[in-house]
């Protein structure tokens, strides 16, 4: 491990400097390799080549055991994970397998009552999508829009952030437990939550995660820094020391659940940025300003450049947001940040088309990003 640490370290603007199709092109067959590409979360989507064996393990016993290993560290048998338990996934790419109900992220938005049909036949044991779209769901089901309604005993949430707030908004709903899953569309799944919900426990057998600070130097075990990932099997196109742009630090303590994996506490998601007057707002700031402040009152969020001098924060609350919340709220980002900010319960908040919360708006600009 201490030779992976002699790499440099590489990004998406490092990747974004080569011809990645022709090299790829001249390097492999085509059956070699398939391509994939991320959300677009800092404005642009990034397109990737992937390994066609490491695509085919979604058809293998490591796809389960990777994906719903909190399932088989709360008791419950491999072999009732992979051939007795029924999986729904409300998304954007589709993998088939058994037992396996996919769900467009598309249909939601413009069915929704033939959604809630098809999932109440269907009647899955395991939920899994992106927080935004749970969310969706779990508020039609809230309000029985539908006559059909369907249960479900977990439910696995990635991609974004999963809030506290949220996770008992889902509980609360659905009646399941709710996992949520860390990792990127570069590497897949690779930190899991167990019961205890206290970080994410690292897939230690399929990536070697850094936690570094601003000059690449590595960090001791509860110092936060910039998470750098290195992945075991994407042979193809190998993310070797890759930032994600997300800030976290890994724990090497002792979980109450037993399991002995090294767990990643995630402080920030990457994403986009907003600028005032020449000064530079990091979503990844926002986020924890907000979060740190108003987490278990505040359901989904969107921070908006309206005006070239002002913020709008919109909230979906959890339940009634005060005008003393509000004013609380407005006057947290003015002293922090020194910007006009105005606060604003919406009764919803729009999602893209590939189902992410769109948290950073620049309409003043006509530009979104979407962490």
């Amino acid at each position: 491990m201490e030779d992976i640490r002699k790499l440099p370290i590489m990004s998406k603007r490092v990747f974004r400097q080569y011809s990645l199709e022709e090299a790829m092109r001249k390097g492999f067959p085509k059956r070699y390799y398939v391509w994939n590409q991320t959300s677009g979360s800092t404005g642009e989507p990034f397109r990737f080549a992937y390994s066609s064996l490491a695509s085919c393990l979604d058809d293998l016993a490591y796809f389960y055991s990777n994906r719903y290993r909190a399932l088989v560290w709360r008791g419950t048998a491999f072999k009732e994970i992979k051939t007795r338990m029924s999986f729904a996934q409300i998304g954007i790419n589709y993998h088939p397998r058994p037992n396996f109900l996919f769900i467009h992220a598309k249909d939601l938005r413009d069915s929704p009552g033939e959604v809630m049909n098809r999932l109440a036949n269907f009647k899955p044991d395991v939920l899994e999508s992106l927080p935004t779209l749970l969310l969706e769901l779990a508020r039609l089901k809230e309000k029985l829009f539908y006559k059909r309604d369907f249960s479900v005993r977990h439910i696995f949430s990635y991609g974004e952030v999963l809030t506290s707030s949220q996770r008992r908004f889902l509980e609360k709903i659905f009646g399941a437990a709710v996992y949520d899953r860390y990792g990127s569309e570069e590497f897949g799944n690779f930190a899991t939550e167990c019961c205890e919900h206290k970080g994410f426990h690292i897939n230690e057998e399929s990536v070697f995660i850094e936690i570094l600070d601003e000059e690449d130097r590595a960090l001791p075990a509860g110092k936060s820094g910039r998470i750098v990932v290195t992945a075991f099997y994407n042979d193809v196109m190998p993310f070797v020391r890759y930032d994600l742009g997300d800030r976290g630090f890994i724990s090497e303590d002792a979980c109450p659940c037993g399991v002995a994996a090294r767990r990643i506490f995630v402080e920030g998601r990457a994403g986009g940025a907003l600028e005032f007057e020449g000064r530079h707002f990091p979503y990844l700031e926002l986020q924890m300003a907000s979060a740190n402040n108003f987490s278990d009152d505040i359901l989904r969020y969107q921070f908006a450049k309206i005006n070239p001098d002002e913020l709008e924060i919109r909230i979906v609350p959890c339940g009634e947001f005060s005008s003393e919340k509000i004013t609380r709220l407005e006057n947290l980002f003015k002293n922090i940040f020194g910007l006009n900010v105005k606060a604003k319960v919406v009764n919803a908040i729009g999602y893209t088309a590939r189902g992410k919360t769109p948290v950073v708006v620049d309409e003043s600009a006509g530009r979104i990003m979407n962490p």
